[in-house]
């Protein structure tokens, strides 16, 4: 941890039945901002994850697919629009971002932040 207490760079290390997910981060260094996802047949390497800005499909052979669609310098639209759809039908929740999903996310994310060493004021409570 930072002398602030925040996590500024770390490793987590995700155990599922059939495989293994590695997230390495860092706020502190100069590397470059992109997401790889590595599999048997290759890798997919995303940039700017946040946006999507450019997707490639990277084969072992080295042959390169790409993935991306233009990007739309309005690239939440499609949330807002999302939102306004659940609104005006009265759902109380996303049919693709479920309320589950969310507490499952926040709790491998407070787990990781635990082990990690973070703690929060309100984890005291």
């Amino acid at each position: 941890l930072l002398d602030t207490g925040v996590d500024g760079a770390g490793d987590v290390l995700l155990n599922y039945s059939d495989k293994q997910a590695v997230i390495s981060y860092s706020k502190i260094s100069q590397g470059d901002n992109f997401t790889e996802i590595q599999g048997e047949q290759g890798r997919i390497r995303i940039e700017a994850v946040s946006l999507l800005k450019r997707m490639q499909f990277i084969a072992n052979d080295g042959t390169v697919e790409e993935l991306s669609q233009p990007f739309d310098e309005h690239f939440m639209r499609h949330e807002v629009s999302h939102f306004i759809a659940i609104a005006n039908t009265g759902q109380l929740e996303s049919p693709i971002n479920t309320h589950q999903l969310s507490i499952s996310v926040m709790a491998v994310l407070d787990k990781a932040r635990q082990q990690l060493g973070v703690i929060y004021p309100a984890d005291r409570l």
